[in-house]
This record gives C-alpha cells, structure tokens and sequence, in this order.
C-alpha cells in the first residue's frame, strides 16, 4: 500500500442517502458513514477524488497554522 495516501474523512452526499437505514457498527452503539456509503453504492455511483493538499489539524496549533494558510 502506498504510505502517501489519507482518508481526509471528506465526502459529498446527495440527499439519497437518507434514504438507506445507517448501518449499526461498534455493536449497535454508532452508525457507519462509509458501510452505509457501500449500501448505497448498489444503487448510485460513488465517485473518489484526489486531494491536491490537505493539511491535518489535530489542535488548535494545527488550525491556526490552517488560518494562515487559507490567509495566504
């Protein structure tokens, strides 16, 4: 697998998502946003896109430097 690939946790959705139950996971206590996408899969394209820059933010140390980026 190639190292430089993330999951950025980002997707796009049309409202024909609310159309499906949410799949139960972590035994019933949360629903799964991704298993409930391959539901819907069956029925609708699901197009992956390619970030060209993402930047992680895991405090607010990373969100300032975010504020100056987008600044810029």
């Amino acid at each position: 697998m190639d190292s430089s690939f993330v999951n950025t946790g980002l997707c796009v959705i049309n409202e024909n998502y609310f159309n499906y139950d949410l799949v139960p996971i972590n035994k019933g206590k949360e629903y799964g946003l991704p298993q409930t996408l391959v539901k819907m899969a069956k029925d609708y394209p699901i197009e992956i896109k390619k970030a060209n820059f993402w930047h992680q933010i895991n405090d607010i140390k990373g969100l300032e430097s975010f504020k100056k980026i987008l600044n810029k």
